[in-house]
């Protein structure tokens, strides 16, 4: 178990890919017990993992307040986002202790037609705004411009053993996104963690996107569009 450099009384990663699956329970369990304070208000458990045939990245967060369900909890996250379709690996757990209720900050509740309205409006800016680009009128040549920009699409869930439950999927394809959230939502759901969606956001940052790629196909150009570390 390994403890953050930025905050060791706080923060620690409890497990990490190729430990044993017993031992995010036990590491949770241990951790919580040494820190766990009467200022503890929340303890924030986060999953980050990807589905690596399509590069689909995605984060399970749960909220707890109850010290005594920490440990049962990550073990049942991890297990619900291993069981996810394709060729999933669950990069790390982590778990934070904090004197802020930070779930009441996490609130997505957009239905999913506003969510497709809303991809459509941002696609039709990000294609005006790249159509004007050097690079891709030259590539262009007359064929019509599909951009693909990386989005987060992120779904809060109602649950009875957690405060709230947040999932978050990274990709640059809306449907994957979308069949994504679909199947984490289940797995939390028949795991017993969640009992419904609340609702949805997605997220595009239109300033920081630059181009990552320029590519033919027929009759159509493909940009895809990245936030890029400068």
């Amino acid at each position: 178990m390994k403890r953050s450099s930025e905050d060791k009384m706080s923060h620690a990663t409890v497990w990490m890919w190729g430990d044993d699956l017993e031992a995010v329970r036990v590491n949770s369990e241990k951790y919580v017990s040494k820190r766990w304070r009467e200022t503890i208000k929340e303890c924030v458990i986060g999953i980050t993992g990807r589905e690596r045939d399509e590069g689909t990245i995605f984060y399970l967060t749960a909220y707890s307040s109850n010290p005594k369900r920490v440990g049962d909890l990550a073990e049942r996250l991890l297990n619900a986002a291993l069981n996810l379709e394709g060729d999933v690996k669950v990069d790390f757990v982590t778990i934070l202790l904090s004197d802020h209720m930070n779930s009441e900050k996490e609130s997505y509740r957009d239905d999913l037609e506003h969510v497709e309205e809303e991809y459509k409006i941002n696609r039709q800016i990000l294609t005006e705004k790249f159509g004007m680009d050097s690079r891709v009128k030259t590539k262009a040549g007359g064929r019509e411009i599909i951009v693909v920009p990386e989005m987060s699409l992120k779904c809060e869930l109602d649950s009875d053993y957690a405060n709230k439950i947040i999932t978050d999927v990274v990709d640059f394809d809306f449907q994957r996104v979308k069949n994504f959230i679909h199947s984490l939502s289940k797995n939390l759901i028949y795991e017993g963690l969640a009992k419904h969606i609340v609702g949805y956001k997605l997220f595009i940052d239109i300033e920081r996107l630059e181009i990552e790629s320029i590519s033919t196909y027929k009759d159509k150009v493909y940009v895809r569009l990245a936030t890029l570390l400068s």
